[in-house]
């Protein structure tokens, strides 16, 4: 069985790279600001997974069908308060955004992930289905936890993004798509026949 080399690695980046792009317009799409972006692409193993900060809100969404991975979308517990209050106006109170927290953090979630894995789904011609994005707070020992017990974390690849808000880096954004070799075998030879 062919194990995920650094050829995959490097040609499934150029593909997720396009689907980042398509991320970062979705953020742009919700908050209404041009937004600058850079991608860091590394595969790491979770225990080599460096978070900075101390709390990060998670958004979860699996996807199965021709590929199957998980990816979660981080932001820092400190840049989650400044979308809620981007998205939802100064008017509202630190409680007021409390209440409304995970489902607004979903939504967002939500069209970045799609945007991003809609991407790599057209460059691979394949379908996929998705379950409904979570979300919840962790603290950073939590986040790799939750990375090391999921099934699909043979392999993570981490795609850090810099997104701005009135001029202020939201820095801490990343990107993660666990993936397991033996439940990928069809899209690693996609990826073999793709162009370098």
């Amino acid at each position: 069985m062919e194990t995920f080399s650094k050829r995959h690695f490097e040609k499934l980046a150029k593909i997720i790279n396009r689907g980042t792009g398509r991320a970062v317009q979705g953020f742009h799409d919700v908050i209404g600001e041009s937004q600058p972006y850079w991608l860091d692409k590394v595969l790491i193993d979770a225990k080599s997974l460096q978070l900075d900060a101390e709390n990060y809100g998670v958004i979860e969404q699996e996807f199965t069908g021709r590929l199957n991975a998980k990816v979660l979308l981080l932001f820092t517990a400190e840049n989650v308060q400044r979308i809620l209050q981007k998205v939802l106006g100064d008017e509202m109170d630190a409680q007021g955004l409390n209440d409304v927290e995970s489902e607004a953090m979903c939504e967002l979630g939500n069209i970045m992930v799609n945007a991003c894995l809609s991407a790599i789904a057209d460059d691979l011609h394949i379908l996929l289905e998705s379950t409904v994005t979570h979300y919840q707070q962790y603290s950073n020992d939590g986040v790799v936890a939750l990375i090391m017990q999921d099934s699909h974390a043979e392999h993570v690849l981490v795609t850090q993004v810099n997104l701005m808000i009135s001029g202020v880096s939201l820095h801490g954004c990343k990107l993660l798509m666990l993936m397991n070799t033996d439940s990928n075998q069809e899209i690693m030879e996609k990826i073999e026949l793709l162009a370098t």
